[in-house]
């Protein structure tokens, strides 16, 4: 599949002020995703998007692989939303490719395997837990917290 400069996730759970979402995706499986990379809105998993980040998704993505997906874009999963859990996947071949926090609060990710993958991206979110994941042979920074323009200077 060609995603190059898609504007397309494989899945993509939108919010709703209103409702919480207490959705579940688990023992899915993402391979050989190809296009331009970047950051062209061409994630395996999107969760909310920059406008809504304040809904309460509430989701749950476990079990799945995600192997050779980081030439669709740089964000493996991306999370714009609250109270998301990430755990009990595996991250094999991304390297460029990361789970990224990018929006939103009250996140929890456990118990993954990041095997020759980037790891963990961390951007304008708060109350974030990392613990116990696994990184073998990734590719620095393993785990990156951006906070360009939170605060000056």
């Amino acid at each position: 599949m060609d995603n190059t400069n898609c504007m397309n996730s494989m899945i993509e759970i939108q919010g709703d002020p209103n409702v919480v979402g207490n959705h579940r995706i688990h023992h899915c499986s993402f391979q050989k995703m190809s296009g331009g990379g970047g950051d062209y809105g061409c994630e395996p998993i999107r969760l909310g998007d920059s406008q809504y980040s304040t809904c309460n998704l509430s989701t749950i993505v476990e079990f799945c692989v995600f192997d050779s997906t980081h030439d669709a874009d740089s964000e493996t999963i991306s999370v714009k939303s609250m109270n998301n859990v990430i755990r009990y996947n595996t991250f094999s071949n991304n390297p460029g490719g990361y789970v990224s926090f990018r929006n939103g609060n009250n996140h929890v990710a456990y118990g993954n395997f990041f095997l020759n993958s980037s790891g963990v991206r961390i951007k304008q979110g708060a109350n974030i837990s990392l613990y116990n994941n696994y990184f073998y042979q990734c590719n620095p920074p393993i785990i990156f917290v951006d906070m360009t323009g939170l605060y000056p200077d």
